[in-house]
Formats: structure tokens, sequence, C-alpha cells
């Protein structure tokens, strides 16, 4: 009986060892091949996401043993992987979670989906010192099983050859090939990690050149035969959410907002909401007849002359606040309806001035990790005293910080506890990002309000 979900992890030793490189490649030589694929990310990432995308053709969804406890995460693992082979691609290194411990971690997650791991490793100053790190993270965890390793960044066949012996020799774990040290496979960084698909130049070209690698160094029969391979997966259960709330919500999709999950979209549709499109940066107007606005994060920071220039947009949304129109935003959401956001370089741009705070671009890291929310007031996802897991990842700050009572009581371990966030009518915006699955009462909410605007209750 053929495996009704072949699934594979691709993870790394460490971030920078060429995960995204790696899967991007494999995932457009195997499309190329006509093998239908289920691209998945662990971790709160939206940038990798969107990669996978772009080379498949089909949303990829995240997968967070912190957000989501582990039936949930099965149970949207299975309803999106069905009908395909599924290339997981890890966060970090593969052990790397939450603090020091295992929840959050790619092997977490392999353990979770009794999925087979293939490390990516960098050839970068390696020979045979490449077996005892293979023999490290095979040995590490008894639940997570290295099937395979893929070796990035080689410079020769010999080198590879060399690595090759050495792994196989000393650990029972088979290679399945290299990409070659190439600069024109590199994806360029910024501050919150890879520059977004949407802006790569000739990204076309780019994955063109890594399939082509892929189909002449990488052996696809053999990552096909490892996932194939993968034991029936573990029984999920996905949360009753009950409801069915017939609004249409406006949602900012475009270079400097693209930070969503693609699980909140369907949990939305899902509770009988129409999504529809718009882009602050060239749209002049919202679209017509909206009941709810959702404003994800993204990089305001880097579009905020083109965010600035357009007036019309601005205005509008500001006039859609004062008639009442529930809005929800997350982190560059948030600095988007400030009054003004200040870039890297102390430039001003006017914003939708919907708070009267500032948000301010640093040299530094702000926030990073997870941390669990409890709201304390009421606000349009929910009553004072719900909680929520989320994630922050910021390197802007919202001023004036003093005299500002955050609707958030933020706790991370380690950690003060902290408060943040802001809320005024049918308005909450905030730094923190929530997978709506980790607490599906939110989105509900949310519906719900924009469910009375529609009715023209208060």
């Amino acid at each position: 009986m053929p495996n009704t979900h072949p699934r594979l992890v691709i993870a790394g030793t460490h971030s920078g060892a060429g995960k995204t490189s790696v899967v991007t490649a494999a995932l457009a030589a195997l499309r190329a091949r006509g093998v239908p694929l289920r691209p998945f990310k662990v971790g709160p990432d939206y940038i990798d996401p969107a990669f996978h995308a772009h080379v498949t053709g089909t949303p990829s969804r995240n997968l967070d043993s912190w957000l989501l406890d582990a039936p949930v995460l099965r149970g949207l693992f299975a309803r999106a992987a069905n009908g395909g082979l599924s290339l997981i691609e890890g966060v970090m290194g593969l052990f790397d979670g939450k603090g020091s411990g295992h929840e959050g971690s790619t092997a977490h997650v392999a353990e979770i989906l009794d999925a087979p791991v293939v490390l990516v490793i960098s050839a970068q100053g390696l020979s045979r010192s490449a077996a005892a790190m293979v023999a490290g993270y095979a040995s590490f965890h008894p639940r997570v099983r290295v099937g395979g390793v893929i070796v990035n960044r080689v410079k020769s066949a010999r080198q590879y050859g060399l690595i090759r012996d050495s792994v196989e020799k000393a650990c029972a774990v088979p290679c399945l090939g290299y990409l070659p040290e190439n600069p024109d496979f590199a994806l360029q960084s910024r501050h919150l990690g890879l520059v977004p698909s949407q802006e790569v130049a000739e990204l076309d070209a780019v994955v063109a050149h890594l399939a082509l690698a892929a189909g002449e160094t990488i052996d696809l029969d053999g990552l096909m035969a490892l996932a194939d391979g993968a034991p029936p997966l573990p029984a999920g259960e996905l949360p009753r959410v009950e409801g069915s709330f017939p609004v249409r919500i406006g949602v900012a999709r475009d270079s400097a907002f693209s930070f969503y999950y693609q699980d909140n979209f369907d949990l939305l549709q899902t509770l009988g909401a129409e999504l529809v499109f718009f882009s602050p940066m060239r749209d002049r107007s919202l679209p017509d007849a909206l009941h709810g606005l959702y404003l994800g994060g993204g990089f305001p920071e880097v579009f905020a002359q083109a965010l600035a220039a357009n007036g019309p947009m601005r205005s509008a949304i500001r006039e859609a606040v004062s008639g009442g129109l529930p809005v929800y935003a997350e982190c560059g959401g948030m600095a988007y309806l400030c009054v003004s956001l200040a870039d890297a370089a102390g430039t001003v741009f006017p914003m939708a001035g919907v708070f009267p705070h500032r948000a301010v671009m640093t040299g530094k890291l702000q926030r990073f990790g997870y941390a669990e929310a409890e709201f304390c007031r009421e606000t349009v996802l929910g009553p004072a005293g719900t909680r929520v897991r989320t994630h922050e990842f910021h390197y802007s700050r919202i001023e004036p910080e003093d005299g500002t009572e955050g609707c958030y009581r933020m706790r991370k371990d380690g950690v003060t506890p902290w408060r943040g966030g802001l809320a005024s009518g049918n308005v909450l915006a905030a730094y923190p990002h929530i997978h709506f699955y980790s607490n599906p009462s939110l989105p509900r909410n949310f519906l719900a309000r924009c469910g009375a605007f529609k009715a023209g209750r208060p």
C-alpha cells in the first residue's frame, strides 16, 4: 500500500548551513519531474515559505511545536500534506528550540511527525571531521532519525568524495549528494533573515541554476525513497471551531506586508470570511464593503517612502477606523498604523496616523523569541484574561513608551514581564505574531466583531 504521507525534514547543523538553498533546489528539481509537492517550514518564519511557494506554486505552511500542541500540528500537517510529497525545511540547527529545550526545534517536529531527517552540512573547511559532526547529530536524540546527509558549498567532486566516504564508513548514514559552491546560488540576507522572494532580482534564474545542480548532484530518487519509507503518520486532531461569519476582511499584502501564516488565512475562511487582498503601497483606496482589516508584519521600513506617498490609502484607513471598522495589526502592521515611521537612517515618513505614536527603527534587535501574551483589557481578539502563545522579532520600537499602557502582559522565561500592544476602540495592534490555531477563539472573536460592524452594531 503506498504511503499516503511521504515526508522528510531537511535540517541544518546550524543557521547558515544552506537549508533554504538545498530545499529550494530539491523542490525545483522534483517539480521539474512532475512530483506533487507539499512544502512546510518549521518555526515562526514567513520568508522561507515564500520561496517554497514561488518554486512549487503551492502555499507553504508553518509547523511550530511551541505555538501548537502536537495533535494540532499533526492535524494541520495531515490536512495540507495529503496527496503529495512533503519537504519540511527546518529552523536554525536541528536541535535548536525554545531556550535550551527540545520544544520548538526541528528535531521536535520531526519526532511529532515521525519523519526522517536529511541533515545539511557545510563543506567549508571540512573533510573527515564531517563524520564526527554527523555522528553526533545522528546519535543525539533516540527518537530523531537522521536518514541521510546533503553536503552544501562543496569545492570539488573530490572533496565531496572524501566527506561521503568518511560519513558513510563511520556513521552508516548515506550521503544523498551535494550542492557545489557557486555564487549564483547565494540568497541575500538583511535584518530579519533572507531578503524576501518578491524582492530577489532574477529569482527564477537562481531557482533554475539550483534545479539544474540538484538534478546533477543530489540523489533525488534517494530523497523520494527516504520520504516514502516514513512510517504511518500518527493521528492528529484539529480543534472544533464553531460559527459562520459571512464577512469581508481586507488583508494588506504586498512587498511591505507579507508576514502571514497560511493556516491563519485558512481558519478565517473556514469560519466563513472572504479575504480581499489589497496593497497599501499601490492601491489608492480600500476594497469596497469591508467589515474588517488584517494588517500583517513585513518590511514597512524598507518601503516607507512608497507607503508615505500613498496619501489616499492612509486617509482611507484613518476614515475607516474612525467609522468603527475592526482592525487587527501585527508588528509591521502596527508600525503602519502609527503617526510616523523613522527608518534606520533617521528619515521620518508619515504613516496612517491611527495611533499618535511613532515607530522608530533602531540599530539592534529589540525583542526576539517566544512569549506568552495575556490580554489586560478587552480587544477585538478577546476579553481581558485571554492567553495565547506568540513570537516576536523586531528591530523597531514604539515611542513614546512612557505613559503608554500596553494591552498585552507579556511573559518570557528568564525575562522581566513587560507590557505591549496598542488598542483603541475596534483596533488592536501589537508586535507579537499569533498563530490562530494556538487559540482558535481569537479569530472567531475577531470575525464576530466584524459581523457586528456589518450589522450596524457597535
